[in-house]
This record gives C-alpha cells, sequence and structure tokens, in this order.
C-alpha cells in the first residue's frame, strides 16, 4: 500500500536513519504495514485469517527463493539476510491482533505489545546492525533485541492512542485488571460515551496507561542507546522521543481518545526529529 500522504513517526524515524539502511528499512516499512494492515482494516475475521495465512506460505516457501508479492520481492532483494523467524513473527503479530479482543492482566499486554512492536522493529535492528557495522556503544543488549524492547514500547504508546478506534471494532487495549482497580467496566469503554471522558475512572485507567507506555519507552530508549554508535541510532531515539511527545499531548488534552483520534502536528514532528541527536 502506499506510504501516507502526511509523514508517520516511522517515516520520521526512516529519514534519520543512516543511509545506506534506508532503502531496506523502507521497504521493511511498506511490507509490514501491508501485513498489519490486514488486522486494521478487514472486519471479517475469516478473510483476515485466509490472507494472513497466505503471508506465511509466501514466507516459509517464498523466502529461500523468489517470493511471490512485489513486496516481499523487494524485501528480500535488500535485506537477504533477515531472519525468517523475526518475519514470521510479524504475521504471528497481525494473526493475534485480528482475534486478540481482550487483556486480562499487565503481563498479557506485554506480550501483545512485545509481538505488535517487537517483532517488526526487531528486524529493522538487523538492517542498522548490519549498516553500522560497529561495535555496541557500551555493554548491553545487541540492537535487533534492544529494538524489540523499543518497538514494545511504541506499541503500548499506539495502544493509549488508538483506545477508541480498537474499541469501535471491539477491541479493548486495556487490562481487565486496571479497569476492575479503577471501579470502571469494559462495557462502559467500548460504548465511548463522551460523559465518560469526564469520570475520573476513566481518567486513573488512562494515567496508568500512560505510565506504562512512558516508562517502557525511556527504558527502550536506553537500550537503544548502549547497542549502537548515536549516528546510528538517531532514528530510533526520534521515533521513541515522538511516541513519547504523543503521551504527554495526550495527557495535556485528558485522554480524548475515545472520540479523537489524536496526532502530533507535522510542525512539532518536524522539530523533535530536528532537535533530537
Amino acid at each position: 500500500m502506499p506510504a501516507p500522504a502526511v509523514p508517520t513517526s516511522l517515516d520520521y524515524a526512516l529519514r534519520l536513519s543512516p543511509p545506506a539502511a534506508q532503502p531496506a528499512l523502507a521497504a521493511l516499512r511498506d511490507w509490514w504495514r501491508e501485513v498489519a494492515g490486514v488486522a486494521r482494516e478487514v472486519s471479517d475475521p475469516a478473510v483476515a485469517a485466509a490472507k494472513l495465512a497466505w503471508w506465511r506460505r509466501e514466507l516459509q516457501t517464498g523466502w529461500a527463493g523468489t517470493p511471490q508479492h512485489p513486496l516481499l520481492l523487494a524485501l528480500k532483494r535488500l535485506a537477504p539476510d533477515l531472519t525468517l523467524t523475526r518475519l514470521l513473527s510479524a504475521v504471528d503479530a497481525a494473526e493475534e491482533q485480528a482475534r486478540q479482543t481482550r487483556f486480562l492482566d499487565e503481563a498479557a499486554l506485554l506480550r501483545w505489545a512485545a509481538d505488535q512492536g517487537g517483532a517488526a522493529l526487531a528486524a529493522a535492528g538487523e538492517i542498522l546492525a548490519a549498516a553500522a557495522s560497529a561495535p555496541a556503544a557500551s555493554p548491553g543488549l545487541e540492537l535487533p533485541d534492544a529494538c524489540a524492547r523499543l518497538g514494545q514500547a511504541c506499541a503500548l504508546a499506539a495502544a493509549v492512542r488508538s483506545l477508541g478506534r480498537q474499541a469501535q471494532a471491539g477491541r479493548l487495549l486495556v487490562p481487565v485488571d486496571d479497569l476492575q482497580r479503577a471501579g470502571l467496566r469494559a462495557h462502559e469503554l467500548l460504548a465511548r460515551s463522551p460523559e465518560l471522558l469526564q469520570d475520573a475512572r476513566y481518567r486513573a485507567v488512562m494515567e496508568v496507561q500512560a505510565a506504562r507506555a512512558r516508562a517502557r519507552l525511556q527504558d527502550g530508549m536506553q537500550a537503544v542507546r548502549g547497542a549502537a554508535p548515536r549516528r546510528h541510532t538517531r532514528g530510533l531515539r526520534v521515533l521513541g522521543e515522538l511516541h513519547l511527545a504523543l503521551l504527554d499531548e495526550l495527557q495535556r488534552s485528558g485522554y480524548p481518545v475515545l472520540q479523537q483520534h489524536v496526532m502530533l502536528s507535522p510542525t512539532r514532528r518536524a522539530w523533535i526529529a530536528a532537535t533530537t541527536w
């Protein structure tokens, strides 16, 4: 699918990645958008499952030879050494996104976020590590593993922002035990009532979600800083900073996500990208 007219956080991160890695990263982004889009855009679970099963077969049979789909063919040409299991994990994540509608506790949410954001960003970490060909900045995680940690955090932040859209589709991206502690019921969030935005219980639940995502973002960005020299991780750090700024904006505006899709302005995104070094 074509890239959005308005640059996304991923697009900004790509532009600030090492030039040698950008073609392969762009191919990975385009392929991941196509796969992840199945879960977001196909309302019939059977159709979504069939499409994702096709992608799984395409990877299993085509990655060792010549893939049929042009997006996967481009990715294979530009990043032939990508670990197949990471790409299959990305398909696993899309399948889980299509069928997962509830999380009982924080552990379940974190596993989901690790699959949703971690698999694809870990693959990006492989591409960046190959382009860097440099030792880690300090002892710590390898770059793909650090990217997986950051990807999980970005998925958590995106879940806060997309709560309303997901609720409209019948999915609840908030752990049930978080709701229980605040005295809020799942059906109240799924109904997306405007009055709920003024409810202290709703605010308490959203503050917990944002704090969890913020802590994971800070941890992921720290891991990335130690995994490779700064010049090779600027795009990743911009990705983290953009998600932190998004959480700040959501908090400032009272988490209107049940009714609105909140986005940072292009000017603010560009400023964050330009001032992150």
